[in-house]
């Protein structure tokens, strides 16, 4: 049973062709996993030209495609080792930092 993400449904202009001739961008961004994918959307949306350079074949593929999992509220550290490391106010932040980037991307 093969189980496609929502990221592997999303179409993009392909990306499998390389670049031809020369090209004039504000930002290059390496890397075309949801990092970097959230990175060139968030620097475009800011008006900046910007170019996406991967490796791969296709930039929703390989890794990307089967991450996103990764997105999550909990994390994998124990509340209280967390506290204890890093004290009660920086804990609620790390823990904030996790719903911030679900909503970002959302």
């Amino acid at each position: 049973m093969t189980t496609e993400t929502t990221w592997q449904d999303i179409s993009l202009h392909d990306p499998s062709s390389p670049l031809q001739g020369d090209i004039s961008t504000d930002v290059v961004v390496i890397g075309g996993g949801i990092a970097g994918t959230t990175t060139a959307y968030l620097l475009a949306k800011a008006g900046k030209k910007v170019v996406i350079v991967d490796k791969a074949h296709s930039i929703k593929d390989s890794v990307t495609a089967y991450t996103t999992a990764f997105l999550t509220r909990s994390v994998d550290t124990d509340f209280s080792d967390l506290r204890k490391r890093y004290g009660e106010e920086n804990t609620k932040r790390i823990l904030q930092s996790h719903e911030d980037a679900i909503d970002l991307l959302e």
